[in-house]
């Protein structure tokens, strides 16, 4: 709010009833009688009821109303003197302080860094984020269990369990005027050393959306990226590692950025993998600041029954080798739990030639367990340097059953590894360099143990088959997907240029999140940068140039070097043979240009239009592959054209690419947001897109597909019979709804923006034809080509279908 005081007024409809109303964050059903206006001059938590006799309390309402300037006031003494415990003791009587070695109770900012900034600064930088407010009684954060029934949440930060979730109010209010909420939940502690006594300072929360505290579902999708609409669970996450708030050691401090697990989330995002999305929010107790704050998911059964279907009863989750929720008998019992069965299989070897009942293992451990998913997880890993993992840090999931009932298998379900809590990653010390040096070089690490992440890679990488799996991925990667870097822009000292961020991938990754905070780190080390140290030792000064060094130094060789490492640990991850490299490397041709393939020294290239790989299973050559002899055209519409080098010893990683040959199709006009416009077969106003043929001859599009995921480009498929003309357009419904129409899609579209691809048929690989990542979009606005069907896309506020 503007920082003027004024007098909040408080109804209800029935004469009868009496409004109860707290200004401290207070459940109001403990609170006064409302007499009057209530006088706002400062930041207040306003939560009130109503109750009348013969009836229950109604569900309290809550509003946070946030002076900037009262923030940036925000005192320790002050914070006291209005009611908050000058101590935070835990229920056994252990003061976080412990006997003044330590830091204990603090609730002030620091002086010294606000004043590295103007006032205007700070109020934009606390206007830069989504704000959540989290109101309950003072004595829920951090009373010792003297007074009232249950002690702190706060205080006592090292116990968990449902005794120790507590009842409280979450707002999000959005400064920049979009979607807001307020809804009751449950609110714990989260996190595991970060709530011990030698670092615990700003904790982290999980919100619980549970039918004992309120709605059983949050209705509101806080992230620009997600496919799930509900949630029953989040987390506000401080971070505790290489992030402003650490207590370790001065090179935790100095290179601080409080980016790095959700970078590591995104990074395997982007490889197509299922990990949990995340955003940056301000976080308030009780009117206090908190400081900055990772909102996210956890992948747990829930959230992963939310992106991939059916309930959360039919998933199995394991955490760091024990199954938290699900099946965890073992593999012998008359319902065998699919985790144990994986590590059964695993541990009698996954080589050629070891069989499991009499089967080859390999295959049959493929059938449970997702094995491109977890090279990718892996690779984001051993990219990462993450040496807090993989002893610890890991969890997976797999859709197991069809229903609750054990028996109920899932014949497709496998087993999916998720990024979590990886914080110790991207090191300081000039680790990009290191080779083989069996510490930050994570690509040695095997355990026989399976509550080590990287137990099943110990068996696997025995398998010639899986370590190609590995090394196409790798190459997918590294050369053309979300770890590659340009030549050109790999070396150290190369600046991100943000105008190319597709030169380098993983640096963009970064970038948008260090965007997404650079105005709000301020706060951030304000509230707690210097909570074990003197005011002004650490500041964003530190966080710039730790941000500096990675962009500039980091990201520019350390894919270079991952792609060493995977060349130098035994057995080899990639082949010391280079892949072939194709020109063009995919996209449109006209009908007679050609297409030209680079020849390894010493060494034979093979490809196939037919979809099949060059390799056989064994290193025998494809009998459907040709040798390449030169420069060849290929056939229409579309095809995808897989090539491999072998020089008699080995065989290099997999290059493919989709080309379109004579063919004018594209993406003409999307409608995300669409309330009043275009209506379908039924009168319902759905989301569209709309596809156009630019050519002179019609094009018969049965079997091409529309998507907006990209590592599922045919997700769904234009129907039989679908031709369209010369000049001709079509228009697609997005609704989920495949009962309306033969037009209407699988999927929904994201208003908040995501991107649209056009593939051709799946017998060729569903290349993509025309693809489009559009921006958030206003209620019946469209992202559209001006001039129609062949401009650049621009935002147009005249969508016109048809």
């Amino acid at each position: 709010l503007e920082d003027t005081s004024f007098s909040l007024t408080l109804t209800h409809p029935d004469p009868a009833a009496t409004i109860l109303v707290t200004t401290d964050g207070a459940d109001p059903s403990t609170g006064s009688p409302y007499t009057g206006p209530v006088p706002i001059v400062e930041t207040t938590i306003v939560r009130a009821t109503a109750r009348k006799a013969g009836y229950e309390d109604s569900p309290p309402s809550t509003h946070s109303y946030i002076f900037p300037l009262d923030v940036l006031a925000q005192s320790h003494a002050d914070a006291i003197a209005d009611g908050f415990h000058a101590q935070w003791v835990e229920t056994d009587g252990t003061d976080w302080s412990l006997g003044g070695t330590r830091p204990g109770a603090w609730y002030g900012l620091d002086p010294q860094v606000l004043g590295m900034y103007s006032q205007a600064e700070l109020v934009a930088a606390l206007e830069s984020l989504p704000t959540v407010s989290l109101a309950m009684a003072e004595e829920d954060w951090f009373g010792n269990g003297s007074i009232g029934e249950t002690p702190g949440i706060y205080c006592n930060s090292f116990d968990e369990g449902e005794f120790w979730d507590r009842a409280a109010s979450v707002e999000w209010i959005d400064p920049s005027g979009g979607p807001e909420f307020q809804i009751d939940c449950g609110v714990a502690v989260q996190g595991g050393s970060s709530t011990n006594y030698v670092l615990r300072n700003q904790l982290s929360f999980g919100l619980k959306f549970k039918a004992e505290f309120g709605p059983t579902k949050l209705d509101f999708q806080p992230f620009t990226d997600s496919k799930v609409e509900e949630y029953d669970y989040l987390i506000l996450d401080a971070g505790s590692q290489l992030c402003p708030n650490s207590g370790g050691s001065t090179n935790q401090k100095i290179h601080a950025q409080g980016l790095r697990d959700q970078f590591i989330s995104d990074q395997l995002s982007g490889m197509g993998q299922l990990s949990a999305r995340g955003t940056f929010v301000h976080l308030y107790l009780n009117g206090l600041y908190w400081g900055a704050y990772n909102l996210h998911e956890r992948m747990d059964h829930r959230q992963s029954a939310a992106y991939q279907g059916g309930e959360p009863e039919e998933y199995d989750w394991v955490r760091q080798g024990q199954v938290t929720e699900g099946n965890n008998n073992d593999w012998d019992e008359p319902q065998p739990g699919l985790w144990d069965t994986a590590v059964e299989i695993a541990a009698g070897g996954l080589a050629p030639g070891d069989t499991w009942q009499n089967q080859p293992a390999y295959e049959q451990f493929a059938a449970i367990f997702d094995v491109a998913d977890y090279a990718d997880y892996l690779m984001v890993n051993y990219y990462g340097g993450n040496t807090d993992w993989p002893h610890n840090n890991w969890m997976a999931t797999a859709h197991a059953r069809l229903s609750p009932n054990y028996g109920d298998v899932n014949p497709d379900g496998r087993w999916r590894f998720h990024s979590w809590d990886a914080e110790a990653v991207l090191y300081w010390g000039g680790s990009e360099l290191a080779v083989g040096d069996g510490f930050y070089d994570r690509t040695y690490l095997t355990a026989t143990y399976e509550g080590n992440a990287v137990y099943f890679y110990t068996y696997l990488r025995e398998n010639p088959e899986w370590r190609m799996l590995f090394a196409d991925r790798a190459h997918q990667h590294l050369f053309h997907g979300a770890l590659y870097v340009d030549p050109a822009y790999s070396s150290a000292g190369t600046p991100f240029d943000p105008a190319h961020p597709e030169r380098n991938v993983p640096a963009a990754t970064y970038d948008r999140l260090g965007s997404l905070v650079n105005a709000a780190i301020a706060l951030e080390y304000a509230r707690w940068g210097n909570y074990w140290d003197a005011p002004g030792t650490y500041s964003p000064a530190d966080w710039e140039t730790e941000r500096t060094r990675l962009m500039e130094d980091f990201f520019p060789v350390r894919s270079g070097v991952l792609l060493a490492q995977l060349r130098n640990v035994w057995p080899r991850l990639y082949p010391l043979l280079d892949a072939p490299v194709m020109t063009p490397n995919g996209g449109h041709l006209k009908p007679n240009e050609t297409v030209t393939i680079s020849v390894p020294p010493g060494a034979t290239v093979y490809y196939t239009l037919d979809g099949q790989d060059p390799r056989l299973e064994g290193d025998l050559i494809n009998p459907s592959a040709t040798p390449y002899t030169g420069p060849f055209t290929l056939p229409g519409p579309t095809v995808t054209v897989r090539v491999r080098a072998y020089d008699g010893l080995e065989w290099s990683a997999l290059e493919y690419a989709g080309f379109a040959i004579g063919v004018r199709l594209r993406l003409n006009e999307i409608v995300a947001r669409n309330q009043t416009g275009a209506t379908d077969e039924t009168g319902a106003t759905e989301d569209w897109v709309e596809v156009v043929n630019t050519g002179n001859s019609p094009v018969n599009i049965a079997g091409w597909g529309l998507s907006d995921d990209p590592a599922r480009p045919g997700r769904w498929r234009f129907p039989d019979g679908t031709v369209l003309p010369a000049k001709g357009r079509l228009v697609l419904f997005c609704d989920d709804d495949l009962r309306d129409g033969p037009y209407h899609t699988s999927f929904k579209l994201n208003w908040r923006g995501e991107s649209v691809l056009l593939t051709g048929p799946s017998d060729d690989g569903h290349v993509v034809v025309d693809q489009v990542t559009f921006p958030a979009l206003r209620p019946d606005r469209a992202y559209a080509r001006i001039p129609d069907r062949r401009g650049p896309w621009a935002m147009s506020a005249r969508p016109w279908p048809w």
